[in-house]
């Protein structure tokens, strides 16, 4: 008889015995109990038991479809299903489960997923509210298959974007930056499981190669577990730019954690190195070590990687135009209340602006606020890991690099 899997522990052991489907009623999806959707599920909405005898009548009343990924292309829930016999151990790697919807009329994208990594080639990026149909099905992807891929002690999650940028119209080279298009536009909990001990992220300019299906698309977003100790795949330091001692971030809290980054890095930093600035157009690479305070018991990375990142770009910037800047500073000065005269200071000086100066650092947002304009898009590697504590407060020390592409076998 069918039945409603109430809680994870029963799921968890219905993977372990490796028999039987699982129906969930988010999509009206069948997946073989093996399936890495399954092992990657949560019960956030409704499960259902089955067995192969039970599915044909179960889904058939509920339109359900089979995964392509586990169950035979052009197989309908209604017939006869076959469940694969061996489960996939909790260390042994899987071959490759693809989901190829390259064919679709309105989806052109294709994922593979193994134990520990994750694939998608995608014919257009996904933004931070996906519209089209392909958008939307790489996003619902990646959010829920990340939440599967859970970090060992000395692993990091190493995520690269394949491909070239999305480019604005009106533009003639792209200002997306790669940790949205990898992390931010997607479920931030998601990455929680996969960045528990640090993150790599990477720009990998060349087209993607092929799919397992032959397909070729524009763009790829690889996820996978690796070595910490590993080097960047794309890229390798060339000159140093800046390296600072760690600086207090205080609480960490609230909504304005760019500016507490900025601020700090404006204000405290004991710079260890600081060399000439980068010329225009030249990639670059941040490594962020966040200590994070002794008591601190939750995840560290998802949902601060952002205001990490962009803070420490607008640290190593300088705004050029004076005439602007007293408004931005009386803004700013609402939240950090540290004296507007002060925040002028800092916003104009371009004496550590190693990543360079720009006309305008920021521009108003609404009736009070700012919005920062970090030159993060050609930061092309983001090294972001958790570093030993220094007290009850929230910390952060790194360094930037100018980098170049490493050869490629």
């Amino acid at each position: 008889m069918p039945r409603k899997v109430a809680s994870q522990a029963e799921l968890t052991a219905l993977i372990a015995a490796g028999e039987g489907l699982i129906y969930n009623a988010d999509g009206k999806k069948l997946h073989a109990i093996t399936c890495e959707w399954v092992r990657g599920m949560s019960l956030g909405t409704t499960k259902y038991y089955l067995d192969t005898a039970e599915a044909p009548a179960f889904t058939a009343a509920r339109g359900a479809r089979p995964c392509p990924a586990c169950l035979p292309r052009g197989t309908s829930a209604a017939s006869t299903l076959v469940t694969p016999t061996t489960p996939p151990s909790a260390t042994a790697t899987p071959g490759p489960e693809t989901i190829a919807d390259a064919t679709g009329e309105d989806e052109h994208c294709e994922f593979v997923i193994r134990d520990r990594q994750m694939t998608a080639w995608t014919a257009e990026h996904v933004p931070l509210s996906p519209r089209t149909p392909t958008a939307r099905r790489v996003r619902a992807a990646v959010d829920r298959a990340l939440p599967g891929l859970a970090a060992a002690d000395g692993e990091v999650l190493h995520a690269t974007f394949a491909g070239a940028k999305p480019i604005q119209p009106g533009r003639r080279v792209s200002d997306a930056d790669v940790e949205n298009l990898l992390l931010y536009n997607f479920a931030a909990r998601s990455f929680d499981n996969a960045t528990a001990h640090g993150l790599r992220i990477e720009h990998d300019p060349a087209p993607p190669p092929p799919t397992p299906s032959g397909h070729r698309y524009p763009i790829a977003l690889r996820y996978r577990l690796a070595p910490a100790t590993e080097p960047w795949t794309y890229w390798t330091p060339v000159r140093e730019l800046a390296g600072w001692e760690p600086v207090s971030l205080g609480a960490f809290a609230g909504e304005k954690r760019l500016v507490q980054v900025w601020w700090a890095l404006r204000r405290q930093a004991r710079l260890i190195q600081i060399g000439s600035p980068r010329t225009k157009g030249e990639t670059y690479a941040v490594i962020a070590r966040i200590h994070p305070p002794t008591h601190h018991g939750g995840r560290w990375v998802a949902n601060r990687v952002k205001s990490v990142l962009d803070g420490i770009v607008c640290g190593f910037q300088a705004q050029r135009d004076r005439t602007t800047v007293a408004q931005y500073a009386r803004r700013i000065n609402a939240d950090l209340q540290v004296g507007v005269d002060a925040i002028t200071t800092a916003l104009l000086d371009d004496e550590h602006a190693v990543i360079g100066a720009v006309d305008r650092l920021l521009c108003l947002h609404g009736p009070r606020g700012v919005r920062w304009l970090p030159a993060d898009h050609e930061l092309v590697v983001a090294d972001v890991r958790p570093a030993p504590s220094l007290g009850d407060h929230w910390a952060l020390s790194g360094e930037i690099h100018t980098v170049t592409p490493r050869p490629q076998a």
